[in-house]
């Protein structure tokens, strides 16, 4: 195989390589490998950058033998640390690399572990079997609950649970430019005090205001300014009529789209994981 490079993080000016330094760092030190991440000369980066006038790209790269971590500016290359991989004598230690490597960055593909069984036949590492089952058993629960979608998602807005007006509902109305009547609607199940749904929705002013008819806010507004109770039922009926007659089926029609692209998504990759699992449990 040819060497496969992968940039980690890109500093484009000098005062940039610290904080992109520190990107980098954590992105090696998520590989689980000896390869150190060890700190930088920032300033002297810098100098490099502003004499060549290119960005610094933090980088790995793998050839089929050895794994380096470094700095490119332009054609000039430091390499901060590197790991002999094919000079480990241990199969089970430089296997278990190769795929912890291959979890956390691109330089190492499921081919380069397939080339690397073929040539070594060793057992499979039980932890690796484990961590493959518990992601299959993932993603078969995303599968369920995402065919399951339209069970969980009513037709009314009155029946959304917590989480759905809150974490579902409004993220979606904002995008769409509805984000008063998910507020409203929020505000008036959950409680919220007067001051902050009048002035939020219903005064002069209000940064995100409701349609109501005159007399129901006419109504609204005399109550808050005589300091009583405010009435929000026929605010909330005419609310309603908005949110469960346009914008309900605008969002469970969105919803249910996007949970078919999900378990599409996820069948394709249980079934990379099964064939995974299955080469897994045949290396004995």
């Amino acid at each position: 195989m040819g060497t496969v490079t992968e940039v980690l993080a890109t500093a484009k000016k000098p005062d940039d390589v610290a904080g992109v330094e520190w990107d980098a760092r954590s992105r090696v030190s998520i590989l689980g490998t000896p390869l150190k991440d060890t700190k930088v000369d920032a300033a002297k980066i810098g100098e490099k950058m502003k004499k060549a006038k290119k960005s610094a790209e933090f980088i790995l790269t793998y050839d089929g033998r050895k794994l380096v971590y470094g700095i490119r500016v332009g054609s000039d290359l430091t390499t901060i640390d590197s790991l002999d991989v094919a000079g480990e004598r241990d199969l089970a230690k430089r296997r278990q690399w190769l795929v912890k490597i291959k979890k956390s960055s691109k330089v190492v593909t499921a081919a380069d572990l397939d080339a690397f069984d073929k040539v070594n036949p060793i057992p499979a590492d039980p932890k690796e079997i484990a961590e493959v089952e518990q992601q299959i058993d993932v993603a078969k629960s995303v599968i369920k609950s995402e065919q399951d979608v339209k069970s969980w998602y009513a037709k009314k807005y009155a029946d959304f649970d917590w989480q759905q007006r809150r974490l579902d509902f409004l993220p979606w109305a904002k995008k769409q430019g509805f984000e008063a009547y998910a507020q409203f609607m929020i505000g008036v199940t959950d409680g919220f005090q007067d001051y902050a749904m009048m002035k939020t929705h219903v005064l002069k002013g209000a940064p995100l205001p409701v349609k109501l008819q005159p007399a129901t806010r006419a109504a609204m507004e005399k109550a808050f300014a005589a300091d009583q109770k405010v009435d929000y039922a026929a605010a909330k009926a005419e609310v309603l009529k908005i949110v469960d007659g346009a914008l309900m089926p605008k969002f469970r029609a969105l919803r249910f789209k996007e949970a078919e692209k999900t378990v599409e998504r996820e069948k394709k990759r249980l079934a990379d994981l099964e064939k995974q699992l299955v080469k897994l449990k045949g290396r004995k």
